[in-house]
Protein backbone atom coordinates (compact mmCIF):
# COMPACT_ATOMS: atom_id res chain seq x y z
CA UNK A 1 0.00 0.00 0.00
CA UNK A 2 0.81 3.16 -0.96
CA UNK A 3 1.77 5.53 1.66
CA UNK A 4 0.14 9.56 1.75
CA UNK A 5 1.77 11.86 3.37
CA UNK A 6 1.36 15.59 4.58
CA UNK A 7 3.95 17.50 7.09
CA UNK A 8 4.17 15.76 10.41
CA UNK A 9 1.62 13.20 9.36
CA UNK A 10 1.34 10.35 7.23
CA UNK A 11 -1.35 7.41 6.97
CA UNK A 12 0.19 4.17 6.53
CA UNK A 13 -1.82 0.53 6.46
CA UNK A 14 -5.31 0.77 7.22
CA UNK A 15 -5.55 4.47 6.88
CA UNK A 16 -4.70 5.42 10.32
CA UNK A 17 -2.83 8.50 11.13
CA UNK A 18 0.94 7.91 11.67
CA UNK A 19 3.95 10.42 12.63
CA UNK A 20 6.64 10.42 10.40
CA UNK A 21 8.83 10.47 13.50
CA UNK A 22 6.84 7.54 15.21
CA UNK A 23 7.73 6.10 18.69
CA UNK A 24 8.08 2.89 18.46
CA UNK A 25 8.68 2.35 21.71
CA UNK A 26 6.63 5.65 23.70
CA UNK A 27 7.61 3.70 27.54
CA UNK A 28 10.86 3.56 26.60
CA UNK A 29 11.34 7.17 25.49
CA UNK A 30 9.12 9.34 27.87
CA UNK A 31 11.15 7.25 30.92
CA UNK A 32 14.46 8.35 28.99
CA UNK A 33 12.89 11.71 28.91
CA UNK A 34 12.60 12.05 32.61
CA UNK A 35 15.71 10.71 33.36
CA UNK A 36 17.80 13.16 31.14
CA UNK A 37 15.22 15.92 32.47
CA UNK A 38 16.34 14.86 36.09
CA UNK A 39 19.68 15.06 35.31
CA UNK A 40 19.48 18.15 33.87
CA UNK A 41 17.83 19.53 36.62
CA UNK A 42 20.35 18.07 39.21
CA UNK A 43 23.64 19.07 36.71
CA UNK A 44 21.83 22.64 37.16
CA UNK A 45 21.57 22.41 40.65
CA UNK A 46 25.17 21.46 41.60
CA UNK A 47 26.75 24.68 39.23
CA UNK A 48 27.15 26.83 41.74
CA UNK A 49 29.45 24.17 43.74
CA UNK A 50 32.85 23.29 43.50
CA UNK A 51 33.45 20.22 41.27
CA UNK A 52 37.29 19.66 42.00
CA UNK A 53 38.97 16.50 40.77
CA UNK A 54 39.21 13.14 40.88
CA UNK A 55 41.69 13.21 43.21
CA UNK A 56 40.36 16.41 45.49
CA UNK A 57 36.55 15.92 45.19
CA UNK A 58 34.41 19.07 45.58
CA UNK A 59 30.50 18.58 46.94
CA UNK A 60 29.32 18.99 43.37
CA UNK A 61 31.59 16.42 42.05
CA UNK A 62 29.65 12.89 42.98
CA UNK A 63 25.96 14.53 42.15
CA UNK A 64 27.47 15.61 38.87
CA UNK A 65 29.05 12.56 38.06
CA UNK A 66 25.67 10.47 38.81
CA UNK A 67 24.04 12.97 36.75
CA UNK A 68 25.94 12.85 34.36
CA UNK A 69 25.43 9.18 33.56
CA UNK A 70 21.98 9.59 34.45
CA UNK A 71 21.63 12.01 31.41
CA UNK A 72 23.28 9.24 29.07
CA UNK A 73 21.20 6.55 30.27
CA UNK A 74 18.02 8.93 29.60
CA UNK A 75 19.43 9.34 26.18
CA UNK A 76 19.62 5.64 25.30
CA UNK A 77 16.21 5.04 26.49
CA UNK A 78 14.96 7.91 24.65
CA UNK A 79 16.92 6.82 21.22
CA UNK A 80 15.64 3.25 21.52
CA UNK A 81 12.11 4.62 22.20
CA UNK A 82 12.52 6.06 18.24
CA UNK A 83 14.09 3.00 16.81
CA UNK A 84 12.94 -0.05 18.60
CA UNK A 85 9.29 -1.22 18.80
CA UNK A 86 8.12 -1.27 22.56
CA UNK A 87 5.29 -0.96 25.13
CA UNK A 88 2.96 2.05 24.04
CA UNK A 89 1.80 4.75 26.72
CA UNK A 90 -1.50 3.22 28.53
CA UNK A 91 -3.58 5.81 29.98
CA UNK A 92 -2.88 7.61 33.00
CA UNK A 93 -3.43 5.66 36.26
CA UNK A 94 -3.79 7.77 39.67
CA UNK A 95 -4.20 4.83 42.37
CA UNK A 96 -0.34 3.98 41.83
CA UNK A 97 0.72 7.53 42.17
CA UNK A 98 -1.36 8.43 45.24
CA UNK A 99 -0.43 4.76 47.24
CA UNK A 100 3.18 5.78 46.31
CA UNK A 101 3.31 9.55 46.89
CA UNK A 102 1.66 8.26 50.12
CA UNK A 103 3.60 5.79 51.29
CA UNK A 104 6.88 8.11 51.08
CA UNK A 105 4.46 11.11 53.25
CA UNK A 106 3.82 8.46 55.77
CA UNK A 107 7.46 7.13 55.85
CA UNK A 108 8.63 10.57 56.75
CA UNK A 109 5.87 11.36 59.33
CA UNK A 110 6.71 7.91 61.42
CA UNK A 111 10.57 7.70 60.93
CA UNK A 112 11.07 9.92 64.43
CA UNK A 113 8.52 9.26 66.45
CA UNK A 114 7.89 4.93 65.43
CA UNK A 115 11.43 4.53 64.63
CA UNK A 116 13.26 3.15 61.03
CA UNK A 117 12.07 -0.36 61.54
CA UNK A 118 7.89 0.64 61.94
CA UNK A 119 8.33 3.30 59.18
CA UNK A 120 9.36 0.78 56.70
CA UNK A 121 7.21 -1.47 57.31
CA UNK A 122 4.34 1.46 56.98
CA UNK A 123 6.07 2.95 54.13
CA UNK A 124 5.63 -1.54 52.06
CA UNK A 125 2.13 -1.62 53.29
CA UNK A 126 1.19 1.73 51.86
CA UNK A 127 2.97 1.00 48.91
CA UNK A 128 1.43 -2.27 48.27
CA UNK A 129 -2.53 -1.01 47.34
CA UNK A 130 0.17 0.93 44.75
CA UNK A 131 -0.29 -2.37 42.23
CA UNK A 132 -3.68 -4.92 41.91
CA UNK A 133 -1.04 -7.29 41.32
CA UNK A 134 0.79 -7.34 44.39
CA UNK A 135 0.03 -9.84 47.10
CA UNK A 136 0.30 -9.64 50.84
CA UNK A 137 2.47 -12.46 51.33
CA UNK A 138 4.50 -10.54 48.88
CA UNK A 139 4.69 -7.30 50.27
CA UNK A 140 4.72 -8.44 54.34
CA UNK A 141 8.25 -10.48 53.46
CA UNK A 142 9.25 -7.23 51.31
CA UNK A 143 8.75 -4.75 54.04
CA UNK A 144 10.75 -7.65 56.54
CA UNK A 145 13.66 -7.77 54.42
CA UNK A 146 14.06 -4.08 53.80
CA UNK A 147 13.18 -3.33 57.71
CA UNK A 148 16.03 -5.32 57.94
CA UNK A 149 18.17 -4.55 55.75
CA UNK A 150 18.11 -0.67 56.09
CA UNK A 151 18.33 -1.18 60.42
CA UNK A 152 21.10 -3.10 59.98
CA UNK A 153 23.12 -1.04 56.94
CA UNK A 154 22.11 2.63 58.49
CA UNK A 155 22.29 1.61 62.58
CA UNK A 156 25.31 -0.68 62.60
CA UNK A 157 27.54 -0.71 59.71
CA UNK A 158 27.30 3.04 59.03
CA UNK A 159 26.67 4.06 62.44
CA UNK A 160 23.65 6.90 61.88
CA UNK A 161 22.10 7.81 64.89
CA UNK A 162 18.33 6.65 63.74
CA UNK A 163 15.87 4.73 66.30
CA UNK A 164 14.95 1.38 65.33
CA UNK A 165 11.49 1.13 66.87
CA UNK A 166 10.21 3.55 69.41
Amino acid sequence: MRTQCRPWVCEGDGGQPVSWLALRGGVDFYSGLLLASAAACCIWLVSDLDVGSAREMGPAYFPLMVSLVLGAMGLILMIKGVLVEGPSIKGFEFRPLFFVVLSFVVFGALIVPAGLVLAILAQVAIAHFASAETRPLESLLSGIGLASFSAIVFAYFLGVPVSLLP
